[in-house]
């Protein structure tokens, strides 16, 4: 019996080095903890570079940055560069991670890089696409380093209500700069907070409604925290006065209720549900366009509870602009982040100028600036961008239906804002970064899903009878040791 026991030992010893961590009946694979607080680092510095004015100098005017300066400069080199390391220190696990990511967010960085080459303004272009890669790959250092399935969520719950937090306080004491005093009614008295413009801060507010609801829904936070900072997010989305962000707040949450909490006759029909939620909004946008004769009728309703126009706060004329440009470039557009480079003489853009006599930054629909910028190849890559996101939150339900209503839940939000809103892709908007964190997180879910059911057989293995474990493995492994009988 000892000579047996004896040889038995070295094979378990080495069974229990391969095998993963156990807790709670569960493997754990790649706990990577290393790097944790560097990448949430990261990922505040990225969304306060991107959220305040002018690379986070209020003193120059609030407006879009369309150009880098010696701040934004520096932040976004530092971030590119810590996160190629922490890529290349996890390269295996990098590559495996790319693999699970949703193709064609790869495929539209890929696109937008190639368009250097037909480009109208190359040195926009390839500042946009370091920027597009870099937010990528935080994205990815998110996936990869201190993972756990709620990460994604608690970083933005931290850093969404620090911006409505520091608005508030901003708007109470610099009213100066924290309030807008523009004589456009639509402007008056709207908040921009510490960010550059109204629309901006009622965007990040619903993301923090979201946040904070998918929390106190799930029961991820103490409901006194959590109504904290849903109240954080509703004062800067009624403070910010924009309209589609009230109508995007109050979609998101209805739709995130009923993905979280849905009745018990409509938990099997939910790929039904989110389909006819995609449905409803391929018409919405079809109407606002008004691409289908005598479809803008189904506006009236939002017309009435928004008190919008049905021009869009004369979003309309952005629109039959950026139309008519996109009709002498329509297979690959004009190049990536190549149109809004300013209201410069020569430019494209400066028609904006000369017909409306303001200048936008931007076009207010965030799929028609994509196909403008990336031509018809570009529309498609996005669609199927979209389609595959929906599909992989619907495989993730199955198994975590409250993380995927979240990923699903910011995905429709898009919808709705992109609207009226240019967000797809945009590498100078923080709801680009927040949508492409989603896409890498949830990748992360589903690889790690995969993962643990490969890891599985080989627990059961290592925890059979005939396997035999050190005690210091087993402590390792949060398992007690059960007492051998002696015969």
């Amino acid at each position: 019996m000892r000579s047996l026991r004896s040889t038995r030992a070295p094979v378990a010893a080495n069974r229990d080095r391969m095998a993963p961590t156990v807790v709670g009946g569960t493997p754990r694979v790649w706990a990577e903890r290393s790097g944790k607080f560097v990448v949430t680092a990261m990922i505040w510095a990225l969304v306060l570079v991107m959220v305040a004015p002018n690379g986070l100098d209020h003193g120059v005017g609030k407006a879009m940055v369309t150009a880098a300066n010696p701040v934004s400069r520096t932040v976004w080199l530092a971030i590119l560069g810590v996160a190629a390391a922490l890529l290349i220190w996890r390269s295996s696990r990098t590559i495996k991670l790319i693999a699970a990511l949703n193709p064609y967010l790869i495929a539209m960085l890929g696109l937008a890089a190639a368009s250097y080459f037909w480009s109208i303004a190359p040195d926009f272009t390839i500042v946009r696409v370091i920027r597009f890669m870099t937010i990528v790959m935080t994205g990815m250092c998110l996936a990869l380093f201190g993972w756990t399935p709620g990460r994604f969520a608690q970083l933005m719950r931290s850093t969404l209500t620090f911006v409505c937090v520091a608005s508030i306080l901003m708007v109470w004491l610099d009213p100066v700069d924290g309030i807008n005093h523009a004589a456009n009614p639509a402007l008056k008295d709207s908040w921009n907070g510490i960010t550059f413009g109204k629309n901006v801060l009622g965007s990040l507010a619903v993301s923090t409604i979201v946040v904070w609801l998918h929390g106190i829904l799930t029961k991820e936070s103490r409901l006194i925290v959590g109504l904290g900072g849903l109240c954080a997010g509703i004062v800067c989305l009624i403070g910010s006065r924009s309209s589609t962000s009230i109508m995007a707040a109050v979609f998101a949450s209805l739709f995130l209720l009923l993905l979280v909490k849905p009745p018990g006759t409509l938990k099997r029909s939910m790929p039904y549900l989110v389909g006819t939620f995609a449905a409803i909004i391929l018409v919405y946008a079809l109407a606002v366009l008004h691409l289908v004769p005598y479809l803008g009728t189904l506006l009236v309703p939002i017309e009435a509870l928004t008190g919008k126009d049905l021009t869009f706060s004369g979003r309309i004329n952005i629109w039959m602009i950026l139309t008519d440009q996109i009709r002498q470039n329509p297979l690959f557009g004009l190049g990536y982040g190549a149109y809004w480079t300013g209201a410069m003489p020569g430019s494209p853009s400066y028609a904006m100028l000369q017909r409306l006599w303001f200048y936008p930054n931007e076009g207010h629909n965030g799929y028609l600036d994509v196909i403008n910028e990336l031509g018809a190849v570009g529309g498609v890559v996005m669609f199927g961008y979209f389609i595959r996101y929906i599909r992989d939150a619907l495989t993730l339900m199955r198994s975590q239906r409250q993380l995927a209503a979240l990923y699903l839940t910011f995905i429709f939000r898009g919808f709705i804002a992109d609207m009226s809103e240019s967000h797809w892709f945009s590498a100078l908007t923080p709801d680009f970064v927040i949508i492409t964190l989603a896409t890498c997180a949830l990748a992360r879910s589903l690889l790690q899903m995969r993962l643990e059911r490969v890891a599985a057989p080989r627990v059961g293995e290592a925890r059979a009878p005939s396997v035999v474990a050190s005690p210091r493995q087993m402590a390792m492994s949060g398992e007690r040791r059960v007492p051998r009988m002696r015969r």
